[in-house]
């Protein structure tokens, strides 16, 4: 289930999933009351690999109309080119939620995704202690999150050395 999860945020090559977990909570840390739609519509795809997704705003989150289930997301938009995202995933009656940080690029045909991963530096990191960051009870590969801004900040200090790249095939 956490793997199948995780693409609904990226989809990575797969050696990065046997490295990485995710970064979740079992509680919206962005509502829907907080969200941004800076876009109607967005359609992407990982440099390398050739499965487009789109996500189109239905009513206050957005969606995949291609996919059936009830994962949906919702933006916060931080600085014009910098945006959390919050992916809510249905597991039979749980909910999680999967985040990422994503800066769009100047000319708007690509994203770089900051820490969609919890990767194994960074649960050694949490490990030690993070305000907000903790690996998770039941999984130790997934790092819970109890405070958004908390995860922001880790995210944007951090150094990946993986960069994941998204191109906008379009956005409106």
């Amino acid at each position: 289930m956490h793997i199948r999860s995780c693409l609904i945020i990226a989809l990575p090559l797969l050696m990065l999933f046997l490295l990485a977990g995710c970064f979740k909570s079992d509680v919206a840390l962005i509502s829907q009351a907080d969200a941004d739609f800076p876009f109607q519509s967005i359609t992407y795809e990982f440099d390398g690999e050739d499965d487009r997704v789109t996500l189109v705003k239905v009513g206050n989150s957005y969606a995949a109309p291609d996919e059936q289930g009830d994962s949906t997301l919702l933006i916060k938009m931080l600085e014009l080119d910098l945006f959390v995202i919050q992916a809510s995933i249905k597991d039979g009656d749980s909910q999680e939620y999967l985040y990422a940080l994503a800066r769009l690029s100047t000319d708007r045909k690509s994203a770089e995704l900051i820490k969609p991963f919890a990767e194994r530096e960074d649960r050694d990191t949490i490990e030690t202690g993070v305000s907000g960051l903790a690996l998770c009870d039941g999984d130790q590969q997934m790092v819970c999150l109890s405070n958004l801004q908390s995860y922001i900040d880790y995210a944007v200090a951090s150094n990946a050395n993986e960069k994941k790249i998204i191109r906008i095939l379009a956005l409106k």
